[in-house]
């Protein structure tokens, strides 16, 4: 795909430095709002449902139970509700609808706000893709990577980052319905949603200035989203592969790809390990993840030296830039960022969500 930008880098630099910088500042912003706009859709919808569902369960509790007093009413009304919160079926499907919303609701609404390039621009057809499968092994090894990393820290701590009510949550169980919500969410919504909003809208509207930057910023934005410690460390070291997929290929199908191998993967070595090996599960997906660690990593490294250094010259995911006076390129980026508001409102919720998800293993 061949990329025009918007104005020539000479006329932007002709620019007034306050225009630009407001330029920027406005583009960050955006950036920021959008993954503050997919946690309000999270939240209203999944308030909505719980509200919905309490009505539900309530009426027909009252009209199976009218001859209860009001206290024995209220209790079982609070029993049935608690054990709709903990069933799987109904959390894992209200958070597919929440997610499925909230990201493509973030995506589409923000891409309108900044005006600067369109879904054909994200969706464009890939480039590069002769050692792509390198790439989509190695973003295997990165998990691997991450794997062992959390499990190490996790055996040191005796500490794990993810609750357990959402480790049951996101396991295979008896219910084939919730199973398949489950592999729906994990391997297909999740990768296309999520690589939509945080490569295809955050690391575009990052990347005008400094493609290097954007990787990284977006990279961190991605991990803090998922509000688990464990996965905050998995996400930046995976958005960072995802990103660099995207900027070499100029589209998110690939990195899309790539997302759902990792889930894929994901899922089954919690579900299948499980029915496979037994109480020996935990040391089977330690061998596999050591496995992806050396073979994955050593995969990933060729893929990068093949493909080279992210080169702002070059690897453009979007038709447009903002050029910056020479030698101030550390106020348009992460001195820009740092001041949004939304930046820190984003992280400070996500890392409060992060730090009361903590449990003991």
């Amino acid at each position: 795909m061949d990329y025009q930008m918007n104005a020539s880098v000479s006329d932007v630099q002709t620019e007034d430095p306050v225009l630009v910088k407001r330029k920027v500042r406005g583009s960050y912003g955006k950036a920021c709002t959008a993954m503050l706009i997919q946690l309000a859709v999270i939240l209203i919808v999944s308030g909505v449902a719980g509200a919905v569902t309490s009505s539900i369960l309530s009426a027909n509790i009252m009209r199976e139970n009218a001859g209860l007093d009001r206290a024995e009413l209220m209790k079982k009304i609070m029993e049935a509700s608690q054990e709709m919160t903990t069933n799987q079926l109904y959390v894992m499907g209200v958070n597919a609808i929440a997610y499925l919303a909230a990201n493509l609701g973030a995506f589409f609404l923000m891409l309108g706000a900044l005006k600067a390039f369109k879904v054909s621009d994200v969706f464009s057809k890939p480039r590069k893709v002769s050692v792509l499968g390198l790439g989509l092994f190695g973003i295997l090894g990165v998990q691997g990577f991450s794997g062992l990393f959390q499990s190490l820290i996790e055996w040191i701590t005796g500490m794990t980052g993810v609750s357990e009510q959402m480790q049951t949550n996101m396991s295979f169980g008896d219910s084939t319905a919730a199973n398949a919500v489950i592999f729906i969410y994990m391997v297909i919504i999740a990768p296309v949603t999520e690589e939509m909003l945080c490569r295809g809208f955050v690391l575009n509207a990052l990347a005008p200035v400094d493609r290097r930057f954007a990787l990284v910023a977006s990279s961190l934005i991605f991990g803090l989203m998922h509000g688990n410690l464990n996965q905050i460390f998995n996400g930046f070291l995976l958005g960072l592969v995802l990103g660099y997929i995207a900027l070499k290929t100029g589209s998110v199908l690939p990195s899309i790809c790539a997302h759902m191998i990792c889930n894929f993967n994901a899922v089954m070595c919690g579900s299948i390990s499980e029915k496979l090996f037994g109480e020996n599960a935990d040391t089977a997906v330690m061998v596999w993840f050591a496995f992806l660690f050396v073979a994955g990593i050593a995969s990933l490294i060729v893929f990068l030296r093949k493909n080279g250094r992210i080169d702002n010259s070059s690897d453009k995911v979007v038709p447009y830039e903002i050029a910056v006076p020479e030698g101030g390129k550390g106020e348009f980026t992460w001195k820009a960022l740092l001041t949004r508001p939304t930046f820190w409102i984003f992280t400070v919720i996500y890392m409060a969500m992060a730090i009361s998800s903590i449990t003991a293993a």
